[in-house]
C-alpha cells in the first residue's frame, strides 16, 4: 500500500469517527436539545432475549472501505442511534419500552417503524456530512476528483427527503390516529435475530429508468420491516403507506409463502440494519460469511430485490 493511500485511508476514518460521534439535535419539531444514544429497539426483554454475556453480532456497513462486515458489539452499544433528547423519547416511547409489547396494536407497530424509518434518516444526514467532509479536506483533493461526490450527496439528500416525508406520515399516525399504514404480521418459532428497519422496492432497472427520465426526484416507495423476538416466538412485521400497497404487494406475498425465506432474502439483500446471537452467527453465519457479505450492496440504488440468493441464513 502506497504512503498517498495509507494517509487518504487515515484521513477517511478520521471523517467517518468525527461524523459519527457529532452531535445530533432531536427530531422532535421545535426541540433543539442534543438526541440521546437510544435503542432502535428495547435493549431490555427484547435486544436482551439474544444476547450472550452481553454481545450481539451486527452487519455493520463500511462507508470508507464501501463494504459491510460482522462485527461483535455489546448490548449497550448495539442498534442504538442519536433520535430524540431524553425529554421526546420518554413521551413517545414509553409505552413500548416500559411495557410488555402488545403487537396486536396498531399503535406499537406505528412506534416501531417510527423509530426505524428516523434511524435510516439519520444515518443519510451522517452519510452527507461524510462526503461533505471528503469534499472539504485539503488532504483528500486527489480523491475528491476521483470520486463523484456530488452524484453520492444529491442521492444521500433525495433519500433523506423520501425518509423525511415517511416519517411525517408517521408522526401523523401517531399524534391523530389516522392509521394510514398497512401492516402485515407473523408469529413463527423463534429465531435468534433481529432487525427494525426500512428499505425500498424498486430494482436497479427502475432506478436507471427513473434517472434517464428526469423523474429521479419521485419519491421512492418504501417498506418497514420489523423482526422481534417475542417470548418464545419471533414476530414479523411488516408495513407501508396504504396508497403504494399495490405496488409493494410482491414482497407482502413473498412473506406469506414463507416467512423465515423472506427474513434470510431481505437480510442479505436489501437491509444493513440486522443483528443476531452470537449462536447464530458461529454456526449459521461464520462458515458463509463472504457470501453473505459479497450478496450484500452497500448501495441501495445498485440491489435488485427479485434475484434469487445462493445463501439461506436459515440452513
Amino acid at each position: 500500500m502506497s504512503k498517498q493511500i495509507k494517509i487518504e485511508l487515515f484521513t477517511l476514518e478520521k471523517i467517518n469517527t468525527k461524523v459519527k460521534s457529532a452531535s445530533r439535535i432531536c427530531f422532535e419539531q421545535g426541540c433543539n436539545n442534543h438526541a440521546i444514544n437510544s435503542h432502535i429497539l428495547q435493549k431490555n426483554g427484547i435486544l436482551s432475549t439474544i444476547t450472550t454475556n452481553g454481545h450481539l453480532y451486527t452487519l455493520k456497513a463500511n462507508i470508507v472501505e464501501a463494504k459491510a462486515k460482522f462485527t461483535k458489539t455489546g448490548l449497550n452499544n448495539v442498534f442504538t442511534f442519536k433520535g430524540f433528547c431524553n425529554k421526546h423519547d420518554t413521551l413517545l416511547f414509553d409505552s413500548i419500552e416500559k411495557n410488555e409489547l402488545d403487537i396486536s396494536q396498531y399503535k406499537t407497530k406505528v412506534l416501531l417503524s417510527y423509530r426505524a424509518v428516523l434511524n435510516e434518516l439519520r444515518k443519510k444526514q451522517i452519510n452527507i456530512d461524510h462526503y461533505n467532509g471528503i469534499k472539504d479536506s485539503s488532504t483528500l483533493k486527489e480523491l475528491a476528483r476521483r470520486m463523484p461526490l456530488d452524484i453520492l450527496i444529491n442521492n444521500e439528500t433525495l433519500a433523506e427527503a423520501d425518509l423525511q416525508r415517511l416519517s411525517n406520515l408517521i408522526r401523523e399516525d401517531i399524534d391523530h390516529g389516522t392509521e394510514s399504514f398497512h401492516f402485515a404480521t407473523y408469529s413463527i418459532p423463534k429465531v435468534e435475530v433481529c432487525t427494525s428497519a426500512t428499505f425500498n422496492t424498486e430494482l436497479r432497472n427502475e432506478m436507471i429508468l427513473k434517472r434517464l427520465s428526469g423523474r429521479w426526484n419521485e419519491p421512492v416507495n418504501s417498506l418497514i420491516f420489523n423482526v422481534i423476538p417475542h417470548g418464545d416466538k419471533t414476530v414479523v412485521i411488516l408495513g407501508c403507506h396504504k396508497p403504494i400497497l399495490d405496488k409493494c404487494l410482491y414482497f407482502f406475498l413473498e412473506l406469506a409463502k414463507d416467512p423465515l425465506k423472506f427474513i434470510s432474502d431481505t437480510f442479505i439483500k436489501n437491509i444493513e440494519t440486522w443483528v443476531c446471537s452470537p449462536e447464530f452467527y458461529f454456526k449459521q453465519i461464520r462458515p458463509r460469511e463472504k457470501g453473505i457479505v459479497d450478496e450484500f450492496s452497500l448501495y441501495p440504488q445498485q440491489r435488485d430485490y427479485t434475484y434469487p440468493t445462493r445463501i439461506y441464513l436459515f440452513k
